[in-house]
């Protein structure tokens, strides 16, 4: 297949793709955020919009620009090409990445009970360790329950 039909190709496909749901997603994290009523929700106001508006113009950019680009810059070689030293070393990091890759998602397949097992733990410390009145991002006195405003330390 040629570089630009397989990008056309692979365009079409990235919409319907974890990606864009990835994007979807973010965006919709931040909608509640955007109606926070309060000072908490004056302050974070602006960070909700911010973010929100650079995770859409990111979708953009990667599901229409990116397969342009890579239309125009990328062509397809011929097998026989000798690469330099950095290009071998590069390719032999990414396949061993793959292999481990592959090695690790076998085991993990291979014993799903363990992993599920381990999941319920795990979720089951989240929990307790967040019932615990004894942890706490500020000490109790420097927090004004009325407001819930930070006033300093003493």
């Amino acid at each position: 297949m040629k570089v630009p039909s397989a990008l056309h190709f692979w365009a079409r496909e990235k919409w319907a793709s974890p990606s864009s749901h990835f994007h979807t997603s973010l965006i919709a994290v931040f909608i509640p955020i955007f109606f926070m009523p309060g000072v908490i929700g004056l302050l974070f106001h602006e960070f909700a919009v911010v973010v929100g508006l650079a995770i859409e113009v990111s979708a953009f950019v990667s599901l229409t620009l990116v397969p342009l680009l890579a239309s125009r810059f990328l062509t397809t070689e011929p097998e026989h090409v000798q690469h330099n030293w950095l290009i071998r070393a590069l390719e032999r990091g990414f396949d061993a990445t793959g292999r481990l890759y592959a090695r690790t998602l076998d085991l993990a397949l291979g014993h799903r009970n363990t992993g599920v097992a381990g999941g319920a733990v795990d979720g089951g410390c989240h929990r307790v360790v967040g019932q615990c009145d004894s942890h706490r991002l500020l000490p109790a006195r420097n927090v004004r329950r009325d407001y819930g405003q930070y006033r300093g330390w003493k």
